[in-house]
């Protein structure tokens, strides 16, 4: 677990995630993904206070040194050497001390945490802007430009100092007034998506190598011996369980309950790829965690855990403000009761090992239902609609706070780690109107789905719309024009064109509007037509992407 708060990608989750990487692995991204590793956590004991007050100081002496450098190479001119040790060799070489006395190892670990942090964070924007060129430009050559521009940092180095990235295999196929066109509009799109960079907030964890720490068994007890940051000697720590600790490690402090978690590292034995078997479209859910396009609910119970720990927050919240607005009214009063209110009835320790264990049962849910389904299923490939920067629409009341709740990122998190691991490939698709579209006849309409079920108005298909959604993200695998980036007008487009070309090829099994209720302006009742309609219905004119 990173302790950095990036402003672009969401920070990892516990569990399954890739390991602190060493220099010598950073130098080439494609390497990271070649070895799975499973994160296995072990608890330790509760520390005492001249523990804990060691483990705190190295700790906060590590996030002070790793914010430093965050600060010093966030800059745009060090983007280049972010995927190499230029930057390490060069402290070395001038003979670098920490100011916070942290030791050669320590702080090299440190600058190693925060050039992995400044990676992410520009690879998030660069995520972001991919999507724009792919709506923006049309022509492949000049995506093809743009994209490669954006692969190289040193290219987009000198596209943020106002020069036009070239390259010999381009030259060929864009002129130079067609690259700087490519060339200015990246620049304002990277300004626009550049926000604050990386900083350390949490500061509760710090990474050590094989020689900062010791691991030894004692009367049937594992324990771990590590470094202080002043004093000679280690301080001696026994854990809970046991396994193998080796190589780069990561501890992180919980202040709460004065324990330390050891993140340690093992290889996952992964399934070899399968060929022969079906593939399958998931549909994510609220009612339910997903739903796939054989139409089987996983994991029906996630609503329940959702909605009662939502109603849990909001009871709690309303209390709190009661308590809030009585401390500030005694301050001057009674500042000695607003004290005692702040001591013991607003603090935070209570809430935070509640929302935990939410969290724990929610990771629980997830793991089971994903296993079933790979256990059940046997995927050879997974359509999984892509909601990364998702976010709830405020102002819906119960539901949306509802919504703040979605665990988006461990359920994105757990199907990837799974999927890899259980010999399947999981593929993101574009999940703009899946659920408005009938995936029989193709025909589109957002009156096509009311609430939890789907009709089709055009060929009177009834599903539920979970249902219908799996198996239109199921079909887009192979879909040539509505890939993963395509606009969502785009995709409107496409579908009501091969909706009509399929009508018109009378391959396409008509009912009639008298059953629906629904007539057409300019047509006669016998059909419905999206294309053509002019005056929308009152269900129309709020037309977006239901997913």
């Amino acid at each position: 677990m990173h302790d950095t708060v990036q402003t672009k990608p969401k920070p990892l989750e516990k569990g399954e995630h890739q390991a602190p990487i060493s220099n010598s692995r950073r130098q080439k991204r494609s390497r990271r993904g070649a070895g799975l590793k499973r994160t296995v956590i072990l608890h330790s004991l509760e520390l005492n206070t001249g523990k804990l007050k060691d483990i705190s100081q190295l700790i906060s002496a590590y996030a002070n040194q790793k914010d430093a450098f965050l600060v010093t190479y966030a800059h745009i001119k060090f983007l280049d050497a972010l995927l190499s040790n230029r930057l390490r060799d060069s402290l070395v070489a001038s003979g670098f001390k920490s100011p916070f006395g942290l030791k050669a190892r320590a702080w090299k670990l440190a600058l190693n945490d925060a050039l992995q942090a400044i990676d992410v964070y520009w690879q998030a924007i660069i995520y972001v802007c991919k999507k724009y060129i792919f709506r923006k430009f049309s022509d492949e050559a000049e995506r093809h430009y743009a994209f490669w521009t954006l692969k190289d940092y040193k290219r987009i180095q000198s596209l943020m100092s106002g020069q036009i990235p070239d390259g010999e295999p381009l030259k060929s196929k864009l002129d130079l007034s067609a690259r700087q066109k490519i060339a200015k509009y990246l620049h304002r799109r990277l300004r626009k998506e550049v926000g604050s960079r990386p900083r350390v907030c949490l500061r509760r964890s710090i990474c050590l190598d094989a020689r900062m720490y010791r691991v030894f068994d004692e009367k049937g007890t594992q324990y771990i011996s590590i470094t202080k940051l002043f004093e000679r000697g280690r301080v001696v720590i026994p854990l809970k369980g046991r396994h193998t600790i080796s190589g780069n490690i990561r501890i992180v402090l919980n202040r709460i309950t004065q324990t330390i978690e050891v993140h340690t590292t093992s290889d996952v034995l992964r399934k070899s790829l399968r060929t022969n078997s079906p593939d399958i479209g998931v549909d994510l859910g609220v009612s339910e965690l997903f739903t796939d396009s054989e139409g089987i609910k996983w994991c029906s119970e996630y609503w329940d855990e959702l909605k009662s720990y939502a109603e849990k927050v909001n009871a709690t919240g309303k209390q709190r403000n009661k308590l809030h607005a009585l401390e500030k009214s005694l301050r001057r009063r009674n500042p000695n009761k607003a004290r005692r209110i702040r001591k013991f009835n607003l603090g935070k320790d209570k809430m935070m090992a509640k929302k935990s264990q939410f969290h724990s049962r929610i990771k629980t849910d997830v793991n089971t239902a994903i296993n079933r389904f790979l256990d059940v299923r046997m995927p050879h490939r997974i359509a999984i609609e892509d909601l990364r920067g998702y976010s709830p629409e405020p102002g819906k009341g119960w539901f949306s706070r509802l919504l703040s709740f979605w665990t988006l990122g461990i359920i994105n998190q757990r199907f990837t780690f799974k999927s890899q691991a259980g010999g399947s490939s999981l593929e993101s698709v574009n999940a703009a109107y899946s659920s408005q579209t009938c995936p029989a006849c193709g025909y589109l309409d957002p009156l096509n789905r009311k609430r939890d079920r789907f009709q089709c108005l055009n060929c009177g298909t009834v599903l539920d719309a979970d249902t219908a959604a799996s198996r239109n993200l199921k079909a887009r695998l192979d879909d040539p024009d509505i890939q993963l980036w395509t606009s969502t007008k785009r995709v409107r487009e496409i579908l009501v064109q091969r909706f009509e070309k399929r009508r018109l090829e009378g391959l396409v099994v008509e009912t009639q509007a008298d059953t629906a209720g629904l007539t057409v302006s300019g047509k006669t009742p016998g059909t419905i037509m999206t294309e053509v309609r002019r005056e929308w219905s009152t269900g129309e004119r709020n037309f977006g992407v239901w997913v």
